[in-house]
């Protein structure tokens, strides 16, 4: 006996139909037969009344092994087995590779809160207990000439439909006696053509338990898109589908609400207007499910809430600066201004941060706002050394406290300052990528989100934090966060195996030591003049009595004398020179000269010397009111002195008269200097 065997005949062969499945029952050697089965089940869109029916073939067997020999060289065989044979029965073919008795769905009467009269599980094991009679006799019946007649007799016993019970028996025979092969064939409930003429005179649905509902009554196609346009028209500012079905029935199908025994009723001229639960239907029968909740709630918060996990960001990375993330966030604290007792805006902070190890690269700072400006400024920190770079904010570290130098192959930054036109073209300059992130999706730059400060907002009345630190302060202190999270944040997911086992490595500066060590990296080496010229600020110094000066404060540094530029500058008094600086800490600085650039630093070593741009403005524009206060008051104390000097001596301050030729002393006149300069010396 060989059961489940599925074939099918292209051209028809003996009595079998072409191109219809069929299930080898039996090949029996001593009535020299094969006996085989085939199912009907007519198609929805037929006409024709549904029949799931079972039809039994019996041929012989020369005859079946036969047709499945080619008759001549080249040609195909009249038979030939189903390459990817059926598990269930084709009423059932929508439920294929489903794992039924592993999901409660099938199992269980109470699912998802909902209590049935029997669940799948139980009206299956009702069905073979129904067959199990017949089963018993399965040689009996499958050895007899006309299998489907014993099948009846049986089934009248039993008190069973005969048709139904040959259809129960013959699909658990044929599919290896798979109980989950009689499930009810439920797929298909509710998506029959209602609109379909011949059900136009059918009254539809039961009898509504309020007696204002006008159940019964049909959904015509002119509905159906009215329902539809509704939706798509107004579901973006709606924001609730309440909303969106009371506006559809107003504009679209004109209806007003009535009063009726103290109940609202919806009226509507024409074909009516469509209940809630009727709209809820359409437009999730014609638009689908996701795309209307897409359309509701937007397609970031559900890519966001339900897409599916696509594995970390880094695993499709292999070098070290193969790609880099960059982000903005702000710190809580309102920092203290150096020139008073007030507070500034929020400082933002710019973190560039490498793919594949975690380290952070590069960071950049800005107040108030977040700016392309920070964003070059990360990528100038890491193109150059940490030592240069943190040297610039007053703080002194070792090379291996922070060795990452290098800017990475690609960029992915969101739709934000950090992917401005100004940050693009700094990042073409070197030859490198660029791409963005869809707005408002985090989740997609989780690797430089997660180094991001987490702030909750506390509950009750708006609050804000003032510090008694200064920028440049809290500057250095994000510096400090920053070193301490690169040695010791959390990177064990990330870890090879071997790096774990033989370096011992535990935080993202191991991992990517580690990753160095073996020179696996994709970073970009740049010069310092490069990253200088192409990520820093454009500034103009002045000369003043030899002297280097920018907005007030005066520069020098030993490279000005090494290169040059010192003698160059000596009496070229007023003359504007080209330079480079950090416009929110202009502590150093480098000066275009004969095609190199000088580095200066200012000279005063102290608060002065942290001053960003704007407050070094700030300073200067009082300076100028100073000094022109001081000219008047210069002016205005002349007028003064001359009285106090009138008053004393009863003369002009300016009571000199010119005469012509050159003066000469009278014999008196040298006399009298004698004895006033001898008279001067009696005093010494």
């Amino acid at each position: 006996m060989s059961t489940g065997l599925q074939i099918v005949s292209p051209r028809g062969y003996m009595g079998l139909k072409a191109g219809t499945p069929y299930v080898l029952l039996r090949n029996d050697p001593l009535l020299r037969r094969v006996v085989l089965v085939c199912f009907e089940d007519v198609d929805l869109s037929s006409k024709a009344p549904r029949s799931r029916k079972a039809h039994v073939k019996l041929l012989a067997r020369d005859r079946y092994e036969a047709g499945l020999v080619p008759h001549r060289e080249g040609a195909e065989p009249a038979i030939v087995a189903i390459k990817q044979p059926s598990t269930l029965p084709p009423w059932l073919s929508a439920l294929e590779g489903t794992c039924f008795d592993a999901d409660d769905k099938w199992t269980l009467k109470e699912v998802r809160g909902k209590t049935r009269v029997n669940s799948p599980l139980e009206e299956v094991e009702r069905r073979i207990q129904v067959i199990t009679p017949a089963l018993k006799r399965i040689d009996e019946i499958l050895s007899s000439d006309q299998p489907d007649r014993v099948l009846n007799n049986i089934a009248r016993k039993l008190g069973q439909n005969e048709s139904r019970f040959r259809m129960w028996f013959f699909a658990y025979t044929a599919f290896g006696q798979r109980r989950w092969a009689l499930l009810p064939p439920r797929t298909d409930w509710g998506r029959w053509a209602r609109l379909d003429e011949r059900y136009v005179q059918s009254e539809l649905g039961r009898k509504s338990s309020t007696p204002e509902s006008t159940f019964g009554s049909r959904t015509s196609q002119t509905m159906i898109d009215g329902i539809v346009l509704g939706f798509k028209r107004y579901v973006r500012g709606c924001k609730t589908l309440e909303n969106v079905w009371a506006k559809t029935v107003r504009l679209i199908f004109k209806g007003e609400v009535e009063r009726i025994n103290g109940k609202y009723r919806v009226a509507s001229e024409g074909t009516g207007a469509p209940t809630y639960d009727r709209f809820y239907y359409y437009i999730h029968r014609e638009l689908g499910k996701d795309a209307v909740r897409r359309m509701l709630y937007g397609e970031t918060r559900i890519d966001y809430n339900e897409s599916a996990r696509t594995g970390p960001s880094w695993q499709d990375l292999v070098n070290v600066g193969q790609r880099g993330h960059i982000d903005s966030s702000h710190l809580d604290e309102h920092p203290q201004s150096y020139l008073g007792s007030y507070h500034l805006p929020k400082l933002h902070v710019v973190k560039l941060v490498d793919g594949l190890s975690a380290v952070v690269l590069g960071v950049g700072f800005s107040i108030g706002s977040e700016t392309g400006r920070a964003y070059r400024y990360a990528l100038f920190c890491a193109a150059i050394s940490k030592v240069k770079f943190l040297e610039m904010f007053g703080l002194t570290i070792e090379e291996a406290d922070w060795c990452c130098v290098g800017l990475p192959e690609n960029l992915l930054s969101d739709n934000g300052p950090g992917s401005s036109q100004t940050v693009r073209t700094a990042v073409e300059e070197i030859k490198g990528g660029m791409s963005a992130t869809p707005s408002h999706n985090p989740k997609v730059n989780a690797q430089v989100e997660t180094k991001n400060n987490m702030n909750k907002k506390p509950m009750g009345a708006p609050t804000h934090l003032v510090t008694k630190l200064t920028p440049i302060q809290l500057m250095r202190r994000e510096l400090l966060l920053i070193m301490e999270k690169n040695r010791n944040d959390d990177v064990r997911d990330r870890t090879p195996a071997i790096a774990a086992m033989v370096p011992e490595v535990k935080s993202p500066l191991e991992l990517y030591q580690y990753y160095m060590s073996l020179h696996r990296t994709s970073l970009r080496q740049i010069p310092l003049e490069d990253a200088v010229r192409t990520y820093l600020d454009p500034v103009e110094f002045e000369v003043r009595g030899g002297r280097l000066f920018f907005q007030g404060q005066e520069y020098y540094s030993e490279q000005a004398f090494e290169s040059g530029l010192a003698k160059f500058i000596r009496a070229r008094n007023g003359l504007k020179l080209k330079a480079y600086a950090m416009q929110l800490v202009t502590r150093f600085a480098w000066i275009e000269f004969k095609g190199q650039l000088v580095e200066v630093r200012t000279v005063i070593d102290g608060l002065e010397a942290y001053l960003s741009l704007q407050e070094r403005q700030v300073v200067e524009e009082k300076k100028k009111q100073l000094d022109s206060q001081r000219k008047k008051n210069r002016k205005n104390s002349k007028i003064v002195a001359q009285d106090q000097f009138k008053a004393v001596t009863g003369k002009e301050w300016h009571s000199a008269s010119e005469r012509k030729g050159v003066f000469k002393p009278s014999e008196k006149a040298v006399a009298e200097v004698r004895r006033l300069n001898s008279l001067e010396n009696t005093f010494e």
